[in-house]
């Protein structure tokens, strides 16, 4: 099957499949929205509330990152920043290391700065002091 790559050919193939959506939305990566749950399931997209100022925030905090990380000497900076699968207010910061991964919790607030926690990532990473 081809198709054009826009919104409106999307929105047709989608709707084609027996859907009846009146219109596709491209939302930044750091507004929240995952199609899949972490443990299994699905997140419907009709559900999902998007919060302008909280992504604008998100995109600020990255780019603070990636101009830290420039200034350190990286070429090319090499973190992950993402928004809590349960709190959308809630950002993971994953910087990697030579060797090791290191593990941020950051309140996505006007002083995030000041709310900035290093913690434990689970089974995917480990943070050393």
């Amino acid at each position: 099957m081809v198709f054009g790559y826009s919104k409106t050919e999307i929105l047709n193939i989608v709707n084609s499949l027996g859907c009846s959506f009146d219109e596709v939305v491209i939302l930044p990566n750091l507004a929240g929205y995952r199609v899949f749950k972490d443990g299994g399931g699905h997140n419907f997209g009709d559900k999902f509330k998007f919060n302008a100022e909280l992504t604008a925030r998100a995109e600020e905090i990255k780019a603070h990152f990636y101009a830290l990380e420039k200034s350190e000497g990286k070429q090319y900076p090499n973190f992950s920043l993402w928004v809590d699968q349960d709190n959308p207010e809630m950002l993971h910061l994953l910087r990697h290391f030579n060797g090791y991964n290191k593990h941020w919790s950051i309140v996505n607030s006007a002083n995030w700065k000041e709310s900035i926690t290093e913690t434990l990532l689970g089974r995917c990473a480990y943070s050393q002091g």
